[in-house]
């Protein structure tokens, strides 16, 4: 969710990015450092935020950058130093972190605090709102590969809109809709992901412990396991990014089904049923 919130700052601090062509930083630049479509390698000071939108970070030797440098749609790789986070985002995914100045000790305790933080924010979502998860369940056991379509047409708008409107909109009115926009789509992943860890603890009944079978302790079990799988190399965070986008459709679906179909013209068949 963070990994979100640091990608809308870093486009609205930004100046208009590059977008089509590869960036190469020869020498000291002041950051962010925005590509569209396109890879940047480093081979100097960065002070400040690199990101990349479709594209590819690379880190030569001689490469510091002072903040965070961040993917969506690509990876980031080389020797250089990153004081902050090296992440790679999937459909705001949780990110997979590629290079870390802090060391494995670092990773591995802010790793136990993100399961840590989803089991209680799971915790209260599931309590706070049983009747939405309840109903997002049920279109996840009617027909998961459609909540999956709808859950990846909703993040590819959301992409869409975020870097148009990070291109195009250059005010303190453009800012506030990116912040706004990135909330409602972390609330609804939020709500998602709850939803995705509801329905797997539920399959998953039959080889729990009595103790284990209750609505909370099975989707807060389902919502670690996903959580710790995230760390694995490319499973994990394909399995992570699965769930997102599951819960995702299924949140959007209920979302669209309480507007007229009218609205969304010939998607109403799939959003209305």
């Amino acid at each position: 969710m963070t990994l979100g919130l640091l990608l809308t700052i870093a486009l609205v601090a930004a100046p208009p990015p590059s977008a089509g062509s590869n960036i190469h930083i020869t020498r000291p630049t002041s950051g962010p450092v925005v590509s569209l479509l396109g890879d940047i390698r480093v081979d100097a000071l960065v002070d400040g935020d690199v990101v990349a939108l479709g594209g590819d970070v690379v880190l030569g030797e001689a490469a510091e950058v002072t903040g965070e440098v961040v993917t969506v749609g690509g990876a980031v790789s080389g020797v250089g130093t990153v004081r902050g986070r090296a992440v790679a985002i999937g459909a705001l995914g949780m990110g997979t972190a590629t290079r870390s100045s802090g060391g494995l000790r670092t990773a591995l305790g802010l790793h136990c605090l993100r399961v840590g933080g989803w089991l209680l924010l799971g915790t209260a979502v599931l309590l706070l709102l049983p009747r939405a998860i309840h109903a997002n369940v049920q279109r996840v056991r009617c027909q998961p590969l459609r909540a999956l379509v709808i859950g990846l047409v909703t993040l590819a708008l959301w992409l869409a809109a975020t870097i148009l409107a990070a291109v195009v909109v250059r005010s303190a009115m453009g800012a506030g809709l990116l912040l706004l926009g990135t909330g409602v789509l972390l609330v609804i992943k939020t709500v998602g992901i709850v939803t995705s860890a509801w329905w797997l603890g539920e399959r998953s009944v039959a080889i729990l412990p009595v103790g284990l079978r209750g609505e909370v302790p099975r989707t807060g079990l389902a919502l670690a396991a996903l959580t710790v799988l995230s760390a694995l190399p490319v499973v994990g965070p394909a399995t992570w990014v699965a769930a997102n986008v599951l819960g995702i459709g299924a949140v959007t679906w209920g979302l669209a089904q309480r507007l007229p179909v009218r609205w969304y013209g010939s998607l109403g068949v799939c959003f209305a049923n």
